[in-house]
């Protein structure tokens, strides 16, 4: 059975993605435009991978246990 997203998870990515350019681009690298650019994706991409590894590892966990 495929696990449903909350609906609120898409508001995750952009809020991510404004914080870690902003943290990580700005202020820890201080790079330019294209830098900031790239950090704010990879950061937009962080909700939906951890949200994918999450599912895997209850679905993981759910069927060993079931299995014995």
């Amino acid at each position: 059975m495929p696990v449903k997203a909350p609906h609120w998870f898409p508001w995750l990515s952009p809020l991510c993605a404004a914080l870690g350019a902003w943290l990580l681009g700005v202020q820890v690298l201080q790079g330019g435009f294209w830098i900031i650019m790239g950090v704010a994706l990879g950061c937009a991409l962080v909700p939906f991978v951890v949200f994918r590894l999450a599912c895997r590892l209850r679905h993981k966990s759910g069927s060993e246990a079931r299995n014995g």
